[in-house]
């Protein structure tokens, strides 16, 4: 029973409360995801590790665009309770619509891009992370999007740095194209959190990159790195780091001859020594 189900204005059931409330009803899911919101960092049981990860996927776009603690989105699922949550939502959908008519040609733009490289239409995806592929049409959707996922060839040589602007955008993954940079306009999407480029041309790691500071985990496997910024170890939450199989006739990281500066392999193998880097 939603307790603000009798009034109308806040009957609405946000989205992503609807999304999040519905992993919470597992008991199990809840109890680990209360585990994790306090701090646990150890492996999910099988069983309910995918709805967790769901949940802790959900829960940072819930509190960002709410203005609230993980604690307290916790005790509003323990409670049943998510009024107080549903209504900033639902503020904050609002504000961001309105904000989208005044960026509509941000939006346009992003749909101009899809439709020149005949990219799918948005669809469910069930992956660990991503659960959206492609790209909508419309302002509306744009605007909710939480992932750009496209993993085949369609000729894309590059990121629109309006991509940037949508606001609840938590992983980018395009992969198997033939993008040659990182639009450095890229770096102020807030809410990003995973960005996986593998098997493009990228060459060039700009500063900056450390103002991305909610993204956990970057995939640059299989392009043509020469340049990595040593702003890269300034990433707090950075996790996880592949550049492995790039398309050079050096092995960049251990070469005598490696394109890259002193400032760039200290900062890599900085990284090496604290998170998960494969190279």
């Amino acid at each position: 029973m939603w307790p603000f189900s009798k009034t109308k204005s806040n009957s609405e059931i946000h989205p992503l409360i609807k999304q999040f409330s519905a992993l919470m009803e597992n008991a199990k899911c809840l109890e680990w995801f209360e585990n994790v919101a306090g701090g646990w960092n150890m492996g999910l049981p099988l069983d309910v590790a995918f709805e967790v990860q769901e949940a802790i996927n959900l829960s940072y776009t819930i509190t960002s665009m709410a203005g609230v603690s993980s604690s307290a989105l916790v005790d509003a699922a323990k409670s049943g309770d998510y009024t107080a949550i549903n209504n900033k939502l639902h503020r904050s959908s609002s504000a961001l619509n309105e904000r989208a008519v005044d960026t509509s040609r941000n939006f346009s733009r992003i749909i101009e891009w899809a439709n020149d490289h005949n990219l799918p239409q948005l669809q469910r995806f069930d992956a660990t992370f991503y659960k959206q592929a492609g790209v909508p049409r419309n302002v509306r959707d744009l605007n909710n999007l939480r992932f750009l996922l496209v993993t085949e060839g369609h000729g894309i040589t590059e990121i629109p740095a309006e991509i940037a602007k949508l606001p609840l955008l938590q992983g980018i993954c395009i992969t198997n194209n033939k993008i040659t940079a990182i639009p450095t306009e890229l770096y102020h999407c807030v809410s990003l959190q995973r960005l996986d480029l593998e098997d493009n041309q990228i060459s060039r790691v700009e500063d900056g990159i450390h103002r991305l500071a909610d993204v956990n985990a970057i995939d640059l496997s299989g392009n043509r790195l020469t340049h990595v910024t040593p702003d890269i170890s300034r990433m707090r939450s950075l996790k996880k780091l592949d550049i492995r199989n790039q398309k050079t006739e050096i092995d960049m990281m251990r070469a005598n001859d490696t394109p890259l500066s002193d400032a760039s392999l200290t900062a890599l193998y900085d990284l090496v020594g604290t998170i998960d880097v494969k190279y």
